[in-house]
């Protein structure tokens, strides 16, 4: 009797030892700050001077306020794309299509916002281009990103 009760007491303290693990993740993953949607190339920007960062940081969004148009075109595609996806018959080819147009225009706008930033940077002193240079390098680590929770 006394190794049943002993055993029920470990039992109970174990289990709730496991819901406060679970409700303390779980806090954490509804509370925690949220990611910076930025792109790696405005993250890098931040480690320039103050006012370097924000000219980068303006003539990336004039890029890409420039690239409206683009933008709504990727969004279409892919709106259109999920669509097909969901009809019970799949039209391969119209999916096909509707997965190129996206993906032409993201690499439209990828385009020119790199181009922007190279023309950016050529305006920069050696020692600001390295930062950035460095705060890329940093941000394209492999494996930096990989996290063991699914969302």
């Amino acid at each position: 009797m006394r190794s049943l009760r002993l055993g029920l007491v470990v039992s109970l303290v174990l289990n709730v030892f496991l819901l406060a693990a679970i409700g303390g993740g779980l806090a954490w993953l509804a509370y925690r700050p949220g990611m910076i949607f930025a792109g790696s190339m405005r993250v890098a920007g931040s480690e320039l001077p103050p006012a370097e960062s924000r000219a980068f940081r303006q003539t990336l969004r004039d890029t890409r306020l420039s690239l409206h148009d683009t933008v709504l075109e990727a969004r279409k595609a892919r709106r259109e794309a999920i669509a097909l996806l969901g009809q019970p018959n799949l039209d391969q080819a119209a999916l096909s299509a509707a997965l190129e147009r996206l993906r032409n225009a993201d690499m439209h706008i990828r385009t020119e916002v790199e181009r922007s930033a190279i023309a950016f940077a050529a305006t920069l002193p050696a020692a600001d281009r390295m930062k950035l240079a460095e705060a890329m390098e940093q941000r394209s680590r492999p494996g930096r990103r990989l996290r063991w929770w699914p969302f």
